[in-house]
């Protein structure tokens, strides 16, 4: 198995698995979550970490670094 590549601090990423574990929103509105989080300034950088999450949700997952 091949590791897959993360394009931003891994942070995000364990940040997002664990919002779409709690069910607290659907992920396509996981933007303004993220925002709020890291106090992110710019709409296009959440959702460019957003949009990398998940392209590489299934890798990740198939590693066991989703916590799943």
């Amino acid at each position: 198995m091949e590791d897959v590549t993360i394009q931003y601090d891994p942070e995000y990423y364990d940040y997002l698995d664990e919002l779409r574990r709690s069910g607290i929103t659907n992920m396509y509105g996981a933007r303004s979550y993220l925002i709020d989080e890291f106090s992110i300034e710019d709409d296009s950088f959440a959702r460019d970490i957003l949009t990398d999450w998940m392209n590489t949700y299934e890798a990740r997952l198939e590693q066991g670094v989703t916590g799943d």
